[in-house]
């Protein structure tokens, strides 16, 4: 369901020329709060124009945030979708735009020591030190990674909260890579005319 990595809907609307990027995390106590305040900062965005096949739509996120003691679970379960205990029928279609950000020690090796936080090779697991957890701009910055962003020269996707380039501004060309390269388009791509 997500060989890429990128894990978002893409939803186009022709009528209000809008190109929205929805997803769901579900994350652990302790990151919450920077969660919530990293998916308001997406969802306030405002005025940051795409292309979509030479036409220009405004791009708008729907970033939900949901508390879970167990996220990565939690994701499992949301993409398998849900049966009847009884007949073993499936009840509700899985969904593919779900995220886990889970909090780990500090000393973890899990991520690479000098790391605050890494986002696994499956795209949409992210693993955040306890000490950064509550940091909502080293959160946004692996939010981003589930949506397919790579790390830019500057703002805050640099590859370090060290750089002299890292600042909390996000490159406008980031808006458009996650346009561009939306994982499986004829899945993601929900275009209302």
């Amino acid at each position: 369901l997500d060989d890429n990595g990128k894990d978002y809907d893409l939803i186009i609307d022709e009528q209000t020329k809008t190109a929205a990027v929805k997803a769901t995390f579900y994350v652990d106590e302790k990151a919450r709060d920077a969660a919530k305040e990293a998916a308001g900062k997406l969802n306030a965005l405002r005025g940051v124009d795409v292309s979509i096949q030479g036409v220009t739509y405004t791009i708008a996120f729907e970033v939900q945030v949901n508390l879970s003691e167990s996220p990565k679970d939690a994701v499992l379960s949301a993409k398998q979708g849900q049966f009847d205990e009884a007949s073993g029928e499936l009840i509700r279609e899985g969904e593919f735009a779900f995220n886990s950000i889970s909090t780990i020690d500090d000393a973890s090796t899990a991520i690479n020591n000098t790391a605050a936080a890494s986002t696994g090779s499956d795209g949409h697991t992210v693993s955040v030190r306890e000490k950064y957890s509550a940091d909502a701009d080293v959160v946004l910055h692996e939010m981003l990674h589930t949506f397919g962003v790579d790390h830019t020269d500057s703002g805050v996707m640099t590859s370090s909260l060290k750089d002299e380039r890292w600042s909390p501004l996000i490159s406008p060309k980031v808006y458009q890579q996650m346009i561009d390269e939306p994982l499986h388009p004829l899945i993601r791509q929900v275009i209302r005319k």
